[in-house]
Formats: C-alpha cells, sequence, structure tokens
C-alpha cells in the first residue's frame, strides 16, 4: 500500500480538528445562547419573587383571587421557562448532530477514498 498523501493527511487532521471543537459556538451562537440564558435567568428570578410573594400570602391564609391569579401567573410563566430551555437543548442537540453527521460523512468519504487506494496498489 502507498503512503499516506497530503490530501489524506489534511482530510484526517479535519476530522480531528472537528473532532475537537465539537462543543465549540462560533462568537454569534455563543453571543445568542448567552442571551437566552439570561433571559431565562432573569424570567426565573422573577418568579421567584411571586413565588415568594405567594408563600407570603398563604402563610398569612390570606386566599383570594389575587393569590389565585399569582398561582396562575406563576405557573404559566413556569411553562414559558420550560419551553425557553428545551429551545435552547433543542438549537444545542440539533448542532452538535450536524457536526457529528459531518465528521460521519468525512470518515466515510475518506474510509472510500483509502480502500479505492488499496485496490489500485493490488495487482
Amino acid at each position: 500500500m502507498k503512503k499516506t498523501s497530503s490530501l489524506d493527511t489534511h482530510a484526517l487532521k479535519q476530522i480531528k480538528e472537528r473532532m475537537e471543537n465539537m462543543g465549540v459556538f462560533n462568537e454569534e451562537e455563543t453571543l445568542t445562547l448567552n442571551k437566552k440564558t439570561h433571559d431565562i435567568d432573569a424570567k426565573t428570578l422573577i418568579n421567584n419573587h411571586r413565588l415568594k410573594r405567594y408563600a407570603g400570602m398563604t402563610e398569612k391564609q390570606q386566599y383570594s383571587k389575587e393569590g389565585l391569579a399569582l398561582v396562575l401567573e406563576i405557573q404559566f410563566e413556569n411553562a414559558q421557562i420550560l419551553n425557553e430551555k428545551f429551545k435552547v437543548i433543542q438549537f444545542l442537540y440539533e448542532d452538535i448532530y450536524k457536526r457529528i453527521e459531518t465528521i460521519g460523512q468525512d470518515i466515510g468519504l475518506m474510509c472510500s477514498h483509502l480502500e479505492v487506494m488499496s485496490k489500485g496498489d493490488v495487482k
């Protein structure tokens, strides 16, 4: 079998680099993820304050329409927060899946290329 060509070496280095950078995002993606995380944290903090208000009402056994409205607001915001978290996680999974798929395709092409080269060596 012939020695690995510079094209093969380049392809292997590219695959290795992609694998090393699997979880690294570009600046725009990082800013977007940071902003979404910050927004989720802010909504969670606001909702925690609502929850403390409601806890204070229940300690005093003040059950009113205001308390019921507060509970509904808290639950609605919890659903919104969970939805936002899901969107962030979904983005991460889809991005990593695409990266793995690309690496798999690269490896498949490399294997095909090496197979063709090895058949060319056999006479």
